[in-house]
């Protein structure tokens, strides 16, 4: 078992079975261990996205919907023979108690998926935008925010971590300066989207550490930071800030 989710209610556990990280599959189990079954074998995995020297796909998210207790959402991800991350961006929709599924956002319709407190809505987080879209597959707003891509200078690619208001009306997010390494005096900049078709908000901005990006707390209300006080020390201090 490479990672496993506890549904809302506490009733299953939705899990990803491989023998050595690749292949793997999809499962679901009760709480007491009984009643196990298959919800996505590796072919159908496989079959998720054809992506161009790749071994095949695995499951990179793994989330039930809030609300939804026989909901479960998933996004794939190539394996390579090499190192490296990309995500397929794509989104699947399973009933876990008939394992129907549903393919709601094709490969690269997706990205790293975060949905809302009451499970209506989804916010999408691509390498250099933002999108929001009913859970449904309706009302698809694009580019809620748009930014520069943020080098990691490593072999994938950064997603910014939304964190959605409790009622659903704005999320707020931290984007890191696009070359931390290369500019360290640019801050990272906070913002504040709605979700009624506004646009985004900058509400701030701190300067952190290299290769480091801001957390809000749940509440949204706190902030969490490290900073570089000296340069190739290698010791960072640690903020908590309004």
């Amino acid at each position: 078992v490479i990672m496993a989710r506890i549904s809302p209610d506490g009733e299953q556990v939705a899990y990803v079975r491989a023998a050595d990280f690749f292949p793997a599959s999809l499962w679901v189990v009760q709480r007491d261990g009984s009643g196990a079954r298959e919800l996505m074998s590796a072919a159908d995995l496989n079959a998720a996205a054809a992506v161009d020297g790749a071994l095949g796909n695995i499951p990179y998210q793994v989330e039930w919907v809030p609300g939804r207790a026989n909901l479960l959402a998933v996004g794939t991800r190539p394996v390579f023979e090499g190192p490296g991350l990309m995500l397929n961006e794509d989104l699947i929709l399973i009933d876990t108690l008939t394992a129907a599924r549903t393919n709601l956002l094709a490969p690269g319709m997706g990205g790293m998926f975060v949905f809302s407190p009451d499970g209506a809505q989804i916010a999408l987080v691509k390498t250099e935008q933002i999108d929001l879209v009913n859970t449904d597959g309706s009302n698809r707003r694009s580019g809620v925010l748009t930014f520069p891509f943020v080098l990691t200078y490593s072999e994938y690619a950064y997603y910014a971590e939304p964190v959605w208001a409790a009622d659903g009306s704005f999320l707020r997010v931290a984007i890191p300066p696009a070359k931390s390494l290369d500019e360290p005096d640019q801050p990272a900049r906070l913002w504040q989207i709605p979700t009624d078709g506004s646009a985004a908000v900058q509400i701030g901005s701190v300067l952190t550490a290299p290769l480091t990006s801001p957390v809000f707390s749940p509440d949204l209300n706190r902030l969490a930071y490290l900073t570089d006080p000296t340069p190739g020390s290698g010791l960072l201090d640690l903020y908590i800030s309004a």
